[in-house]
């Protein structure tokens, strides 16, 4: 099985006026304090909206989101299908413990080479048609967990594999469901996402904020591992270069910065960071900045997206909003009929589209999907 171990950094200081090259890496600072910059939401992306149908009720995130379908899951761990009108097609569950069953929903991805659906838990991968035939299950060595899962080429998947730090990123034959290759970003300890608290009544819990490993790209994909310090772009062709490295070292901070990178725009790339630090007692933490580095002068600062859609609604442009996408020049957010309600009674809403959409909107619909395709 062939391995490739990054060993070493190589770190090369920008200046502010210069351009972006391939051999070059952006040094991104997580503890500096960065210019300010106010940037228009219709500056960086298109936005139309799609009402989802209440056949079948749903909330939150989408699961998936293709060229055809918007995909959700619900308690039942039914997969509902929506087409990209809205309009309600069909579900199918395959939910139990045996062949071709899932024990619980982890990750959904479109296999774009097969025209099929995807699901990922544990160590276990399934693939089921877009009608939802079962068509094959895998399981993988049992020192894989499955924390995510891309579809990296016609007949390779990338595992992030959460229970290994040399070998946390795996190429998984489609065909055979064999580790075929692996990829190790090696850091010097693993560092935990999670925070565990023992409360009052001898309960422990366990809280984690968001964090991106893997994170497709125009390019291919993003290497983000949480316990490095330098972030890799994997390309089609297998080729894995650097291309951003935080400082202070993550390794270093008592409460660590973790970066989540990029969504990229033709204006430059959008990242955020979140803290490792939460307060159980009250709930709080987590603190989490954006950035953008400009295209072309790679300078930094601090943004802060304005909503010329619906004031007063704070949005952010970080992996989140593609990581579910098999598109990375669009994104999405799910806007909740509650709040859409409100912004209407209000009168935040300042999109003449929406504005129709929720006319006549009830708090208990299903939710409303904004699409931001990136200029």
């Amino acid at each position: 099985m062939g391995r490739v171990f990054i060993f070493g950094f190589l770190i090369l200081v920008l200046s502010a006026c210069s351009s972006y090259k391939e051999d070059e890496l952006v040094v991104f600072d997580t503890e500096a304090s960065y210019p300010e910059r106010e940037i228009l939401l219709s500056e960086v992306c298109d936005v139309t909206y799609v009402p989802l149908d209440n056949v079948e009720v749903v909330g939150g995130r989408p699961r998936l989101v293709t060229d055809q379908f918007i995909i959700y899951s619900n308690r039942e761990s039914d997969l509902l299908f929506f087409d990209r009108q809205g309009r309600f097609v069909r579900k199918f569950n395959h939910r139990g413990s045996g062949p071709g069953e899932y024990a619980y929903i982890g990750k959904v991805i479109y296999d774009a080479a097969s025209d099929c659906l995807v699901v990922a838990y544990n160590n276990k991968i399934l693939y089921y048609t877009m009608s939802g035939e079962f068509l094959r299950e895998q399981t993988l060595d049992s020192f894989v967990f499955v924390s995510d899962v891309k579809d990296y080429s016609s007949d390779r998947l990338l595992i992030n594999n959460l229970h290994s730090l040399t070998s946390a990123y795996l190429m998984i034959d489609k065909a055979s469901g064999k580790v075929v290759d692996s990829i190790g970003v090696v850091a010097e300890q693993a560092i935990s996402p999670y925070v565990q608290v023992d409360l009052r009544n001898n309960m422990r819990y366990v809280y984690m904020p968001s964090y991106y490993n893997v994170v497709r790209s125009h390019d291919g994909l993003l290497i983000n591992n949480i316990s490095a310090d330098t972030f890799y772009l994997l390309s089609a062709e297998k080729v894995l270069r650097p291309y951003l490295v935080r400082r202070p070292s993550v390794q270093d901070q008592t409460y660590p910065h973790f970066v989540n990178a990029w969504v990229e725009t033709y204006l430059g790339y959008f990242l955020s960071t979140v803290e490792r630090k939460f307060d159980a007692e009250s709930q709080e933490g987590f603190e989490q900045a954006y950035y953008m580095i400009e295209k072309g002068s790679l300078k930094i600062c601090r943004v802060h997206l304005v909503n010329d859609e619906i004031e007063d609604y704070e949005i952010h442009l970080d992996p989140e909003v593609i990581d579910r996408s098999v598109n990375a020049s669009w994104g999405f957010l799910s806007l909740s009929a509650e709040e859409l309600v409100a912004a209407r009674d209000e009168g935040r809403i300042q999109s003449p589209e929406l504005a129709e959409i929720v006319r006549g909107m009830d708090e208990e619909d299903n939710p409303v999907l904004m699409f931001m395709r990136f200029k």
